[in-house]
């Protein structure tokens, strides 16, 4: 029996560099992550639920704080407390 011995060792570059690829930059990152958010079942109706969401509380607390913030004893600018947070 004959027996040849091949190198099948792979050298592995130690910046992960493949030959032949370039490697993806921020367009391509942009593009695949765009394509990622948009491909979910689940992003419409949440970012509809956090538009919605964000919308009522902050009518919540500016009409429940309105008062507040007309009178002279309120201590910050209303602008400033509708931009809060």
């Amino acid at each position: 029996m004959t027996v040849t011995s091949a190198d099948t060792t792979v050298r592995l570059d130690p910046n992960r560099n493949v030959p032949g690829m370039r490697r993806p930059g921020f367009p391509e990152t942009l593009r695949a992550e765009w394509l990622k958010f948009w491909s979910v079942r689940s992003t419409t109706w949440s970012v509809i639920a956090m538009l919605v969401l964000g919308a009522g509380l902050t009518t919540l607390i500016c009409a429940t704080n309105a008062e507040w913030l007309a009178s002279s004893e309120a201590d910050e600018n209303p602008g400033s407390f509708i931009t809060f947070g």
